[in-house]
């Protein structure tokens, strides 16, 4: 089975709306050169790769069916400005402590509206009762 599917030819393909009959269409598969490897690993990867791409390029606008020469250019010169962009140099962040203020004791003193362990799963259970149809509540 898997030399089977090995020797299978691999692709990524997508559909795009065409725009004079505004219904999907299959466009042309993408090979890339994914069948020159030889495990199902490493094309998994390599088409993942691709996949990824693809989607990156339809966000950012990709029409097959119209001139996509202003995205190349923005792509491309994208890419320029990035490798020969100089590092900038690192600079030491300055070292300043900020002072926090002193915590404030919190009493641990009950409050005097405090209501018992019994009243409690009472209340709970009233506020449950009205909350519930009275099907689901079981008394």
């Amino acid at each position: 089975y898997k030399d089977e599917a090995l020797s299978k030819s691999w692709f990524v393909y997508f559909s795009y709306r065409h725009p004079e009959t505004g219904k999907l269409k299959k466009q042309p598969f993408i090979k890339a050169g994914a069948n020159n490897f030889k495990t199902k690993r490493e094309r998994y990867a390599f088409l993942r790769t691709m996949r990824e791409a693809l989607s990156k390029l339809l966000e950012l606008g990709y029409n097959p069916y119209k001139d996509n020469s202003d995205l190349e250019t923005k792509l491309f010169s994208d890419q320029e400005d990035t490798v020969e962009a100089q590092p900038k140099p690192k600079t030491q962040p300055q070292s300043t402590f900020a002072t926090q203020p002193e915590p404030t004791p919190v009493s641990l003193e009950p409050k005097e509206d405090v209501m018992s362990i019994n009243e409690a799963f009472k209340f709970g259970l009233s506020m449950k009762e009205h909350l519930m149809n009275k099907n689901s509540y079981v008394q």
